[in-house]
């Protein structure tokens, strides 16, 4: 099975087009945590906890906290701090994009058979007495939160370059993009912050029962490198944002990924890869081992330098692995489709991505301009978010813009949108997320990053159908927050349960809505049920961008995405921080849960005046 970013929960059983209305959908409760919430909250159904099962929605902070709370009571289980002793968060890094402070920003990913009752695996940033900056890979109980597998792990490496060694620094980066669990590795992806030299795009991985580093993959070796008439943005990079989204894998443990602007050598070795390795604003292919990673195959546009030097980044928005389509001559497809801030929908062949040409693209297909964002360009146009996948259509929501629904036929994309919501979501725009019954009762969901921000419901047949959105909502019975999410399980052998979350490149952070087994929340998607994290709209004098997205490998799925962030309230270094709320919606009355339903998480996204990522 390929390891699908569909975005979609297939099984949803409660939620229909027929009940989800102002009349019986709303917020349930609220939950109180110690920072903002950037990674997407994540759900497990009936995890035993001291002799009972619970369904349990896993929130991480940016004060470094990792919270499992009882989706039913809205009560806290257990919460840890990823700090050692004498640390606090990390600073900002004179960055705007993750303020006041950085801890936890990438969504994390659970495996439900690793260690004695199942781990959860998120990395923290924190900085010690001596000024040390430290980034580490942790795995935790799901049950207890206590440490597993001797853990955690610093992360830490190098790499060769054109001139000898490339160092990671841990100060210099901050995780962004959702953690991806595939081949038995957990796999890390780092951006910089704001675009401050020097920064390269890492690639780190690390076995997932012993937390012992695997492989490590520069794909901007020799970030810094003189371009002529250059700019910053295309001499340093790239790094990997993806609005927060996570890589994709598929059946073969390949891992696909989207750069951002960043250095690319139009000159190419006798293979068409860029001779010096340097992998700015392109479309990746990674082939993995228990030992190696390695770029396989990859796409480049053919004016690839130029945007980069505009800023024009392909790596604002999250890539999605579409399910093997037929194409008219009867010949199966394995494609993939990604979008970012020059307008595109880039839509690649797995199996021969296209490369670098400078005459002209050479990919599966290409729809120019149908993505602008409002306004269009550098700032805060495109895509910063995710897409998602129903029933033979793709739904983007570009920045600014409305969300639109692209139909499938014979393995292409419409070259226009088949179906549009009437209002326009404002800056970052939509990542949505469906719910569904198998190919019935079909709904999109999209959060608008307004203040207080609105939870729409679509049908996904014709969007201009909207269903619900949380301003009808009686009694005060809607969302505080921007970022709704959706919960992820895996298919199939319901073997390692994993959901991934994040924001990127626009370098704004939103979360999208999830929708999972029974319910949809804001922020946390638990069956039956939205949870969400409260975040006042702040804008952000930087980049952000969001994005989320589901994968599964194998019938293992796994989901990311990101939420958004708050800006009225700011934690100190001190440690003392203000709290802040999850919101919690659902149908009532709430039916008994049983097993995992398939669910998929979406993306947070928090936006930024100016941002262009």
């Amino acid at each position: 099975m390929t390891s699908l970013v569909v975005a979609k929960n297939p099984s949803e059983s409660t939620l229909t087009l027929a009940n989800v209305n102002s009349a019986s959908f709303g917020l349930l409760h609220t939950v109180m945590v110690d920072g903002k919430v950037d990674a997407q909250p994540l759900y497990l159904a009936q995890v035993p906890v001291s002799g009972t099962a619970r369904n349990v929605a896993f929130v991480a902070t940016e004060h470094a906290s990792v919270y499992a709370i009882d989706a039913e009571a809205g009560t806290p289980i257990w919460q840890v701090s990823l700090l050692a002793n004498g640390e606090t968060p990390s600073d900002t890094h004179s960055c705007t994009q993750v303020t006041p402070e950085i801890g936890v920003t990438s969504t994390p990913v659970i495996d439900r058979t690793a260690g004695p009752h199942g781990a959860l695996y998120v990395v923290g940033m924190s900085i010690d007495k001596s000024s040390n900056y430290h980034q580490r890979l942790h795995a935790l109980d799901i049950t207890t939160g206590a440490e597993l597998f001797n853990g955690p792990a610093e992360i830490t490496g190098t790499a060769p370059n054109s001139t000898g060694t490339t160092m990671f620094a841990p100060g210099q980066y901050e995780e962004r993009a959702a953690l991806l669990l595939a081949n038995g590795q957990i796999y890390t992806t780092w951006t910089s912050h704001c675009d401050i030299a020097p920064y390269s795009g890492w690639i780190i991985a690390y076995n997932q029962t012993t937390l012992t580093q695997t492989a490590i993959l520069n794909v901007g070796p020799d970030s810094g490198a003189s371009v002529p008439n250059g700019t910053p943005y295309n001499m340093n990079g790239p790094a990997i944002w993806m609005s927060g989204d996570g890589p994709g894998a598929d059946a073969q443990g390949n891992i696909y990924l989207l750069t951002g602007n960043g250095l690319f050598e139009p000159t190419l070795d006798a293979n068409g890869f860029p001779n010096m390795g340097d992998y700015g604003n392109s479309f990746l292919k990674l082939a993995s081992t228990s030992s190696s990673l390695n770029v396989a195959d990859y796409f480049a546009m053919s004016t690839e330098v130029a945007e980069s030097a505009g800023d024009l980044d392909l790596g604002s928005g999250g890539e999605m692995l579409l399910p093997d389509l037929t194409d008219s001559s009867g010949t199966v497809k394995h494609l993939a489709v990604g979008a970012g801030k020059d307008s595109n929908i880039y839509v690649v062949d797995r199996d021969n991505m296209g490369k670098f040409n400078a005459a002209q693209n050479q990919i599966w297909q290409e729809i120019d301009g149908v993505v602008p964002g409002n306004p269009p360009g550098a700032g805060s146009g495109g895509v910063r978010g995710s897409p998602a996948w129903f029933n033979g259509s793709i739904y983007y929501g570009d920045a600014g813009g409305t969300l639109k629904a692209f139909s499938v036929t014979n393995a292409k994309l419409s070259t226009a949108p088949t179906s549009q919501s009437a209002i326009s979501f404002a800056y970052p725009g939509a990542s949505p997320v469906v719910s569904a019954s198998g190919t019935t009762n079909g709904i999109v969901w999209a959060h608008e990053n307004t203040s207080p921000a609105v939870l729409h419901a679509y049908d996904a047949a014709n969007l201009a159908h909207e269903l619900y959105n949380s301003n009808q909502a009686a009694g005060g019975r809607r969302p505080r927050s921007i970022r709704p999410w959706q919960q992820v399980h895996r298919a199939n052998s319901g073997r390692r349960q994993s959901v991934r979350r994040h924001d990127q490149h626009t370098r704004h952070f939103r979360a999208a809505p999830i929708v999972s087994g029974e319910r949809m929340e804001m922020g946390v998607h638990l069956s039956s049920r939205l949870i969400s994290v409260d975040a006042v709209n702040r804008p952000f004098a930087g980049h952000a961008q969001a994005s989320w997205r589901q994968r599964r490998r194998s019938g293992d799925r796994s989901a990311d995405a990101a939420s958004p962030c708050s800006r009225a309230d700011r934690l100190g270094r001190s440690g003392l921080a203000r709290p802040f709320p999850l919101a919690a919606l659902a149908l009532p009355p709430l039916p008994a849960l049983g097993s995992e339903p398939l669910g998929y998480p979406c993306q947070q996204s928090v936006h930024r005046s100016g941002a262009h990522r």
